[in-house]
């Protein structure tokens, strides 16, 4: 036994109190577990090299979400696996994906830390590449974060349409990121987050095509509300990048954007900056290039009794980093997008415009993309979707070291599969 003095012993009594009713606040967590499955078959046509050629291609999907709920946090965990046969040996190609999320949200602060990962064999087919689900979703336009919501908009944008045709790459990715969000009053706010990522290739002869890439950045912005329809949003983002092709960048990113809701149903939102960065390459000097980024978007939503979308019109010019060479170069893209739900069906379309600055620079490379999807709900846990994407990609190969991949021309696919979702289990 251990004898506190009376004012040490209130301590430990309140201590021991506090730690109580935190061990119950534990006990009474809510967990949820949801599994899903989904196997589909794609048809393509591929670019190898310069050639094209045709593949037909089965994939199934499994997915498994464990979540626990707390009075004021939620921690989760998820794993993926995707088995995908080779379009040439027919050999299976598995890529294991996870996460790991903890979020702590009071009515002015919230936590949020993040763990995200795969590691496995990825096939590419050229210039575009049609799955159910993505594995290389792209980071907003530096220096645009959305002050709503505690996530970073950094530089590291990958961007995989210049990988060969027929390609099969071991290939890892990771990501781990937190993020801490203040409301100092109903209309201040402010953002602060960090992040280390890591993509490519898995080995040196997967990184003859694709460069492992790693990307440090960390972001601050601060939201203002002028009035109940506009906010403005000033942000400060800053990234440092190393690959196996030795190419290296540190590039700062300064911006002020708007927020306007111009009505229930319509939103919209512009802003402007200027990016400077600092960039290594193999036997070439230090550059310094300071450019001006801009990003200009509306959205809208529909909605009836039944029938709820939303149309999405979006431009942006930024930096965005090459998969092959790890560079960065400066992009313009527009994306129009439209999505609708009416009962147990959906649908949507898009198109996309992108385009290197300079036209003229060795590698720049241009594309437009275009995309439609549907999907019908056969009962509450079986569904149906279908797929199908066209992009056309011309290289600039002037300037290129001899024996550069270099496909140019017209690639298509068409995916249609089953999708199973288990209820949502609580305990």
């Amino acid at each position: 036994s251990v004898a506190f003095p009376s004012r040490d012993r209130s301590c430990f009594q309140l201590f021991a109190v506090s730690a109580w009713l935190q061990a119950l606040s534990l006990t009474a967590a809510v967990g949820t577990l949801r599994l899903a499955d989904s196997a589909g078959v794609a048809f393509d046509r591929g670019l190898v090299r310069d050639d094209r050629a045709y593949y037909l291609r089965f994939s199934n999907v499994f997915r498994a979400d464990l979540g626990l709920q707390f009075s004021a946090s939620e921690l989760g965990a998820s794993y993926g696996l995707r088995l995908t046969p080779d379009p040439l040996s027919l050999e299976v190609s598995p890529f294991h994906t996870g996460e790991l999320r903890y979020v702590y949200a009071t009515p002015r602060f919230v936590l949020s830390i993040t763990e995200t990962g795969g590691i496995g064999e990825q096939t590419f087919l050229g210039a575009a590449r049609v799955s159910p689900i993505s594995t290389l979703a792209p980071a907003p336009a530096p220096g645009f974060p959305a002050p709503s919501t505690p996530t970073l908009a950094t530089s590291s944008a990958i961007d995989s349409s210049l990988l060969p045709g027929a390609l099969t790459l071991s290939l890892i990715s990771s990501r781990t990121a937190a993020a801490a969000s203040y409301r100092w009053e109903r209309r201040l706010g402010s953002v602060l987050s960090a992040g280390y990522q890591v993509y490519g290739g898995l080995g040196r002869d997967a990184q003859r095509y694709l460069a492992l890439q790693h990307t440090v950045d960390g972001s601050i912005s601060v939201d203002y509300g002028i009035s109940a329809r506009t906010s403005l949003v000033s942000a400060l983002v800053a990234a440092h990048g190393w690959s196996s092709s030795d190419v290296r960048y540190t590039l700062f990113t300064l911006s002020e954007s708007v927020q306007y809701k111009w009505s229930a149903t319509t939103n919209a939102d512009a802003g402007v900056g200027i990016s400077s960065r600092a960039s290594e390459v193999p036997d070439d000097a230090t550059r310094i290039v300071t450019t001006p980024v801009a990003a200009v978007g509306v959205t809208h939503h529909l909605g009836g009794r039944d029938l709820s979308g939303s149309l999405r019109f979006q431009l942006t010019y930024a930096p965005v980093v090459d998969a092959l060479t790890a560079r960065i170069q400066n992009r313009l893209v527009a994306l129009g997008s439209a999505g609708m739900t009416q009962g147990d069906l959906r649908a949507g379309v898009s198109l996309t415009a992108s385009q290197a600055i300079p036209t003229d620079a060795p590698g720049a490379v241009s594309s437009v993309t275009a995309g439609a999807y549907g999907g019908y709900q056969l009962n509450s846990w079986l569904g149906a979707t279908l797929h199908a994407q066209v992009t056309r990609q011309e290289l600039q190969t002037t300037g290129l070291p001899a024996g550069s991949i270099t496909p140019s021309g017209v690639v298509w696919g068409v995916y249609a599969g089953l999708y199973a979702v288990s209820p949502t289990w609580r305990f």
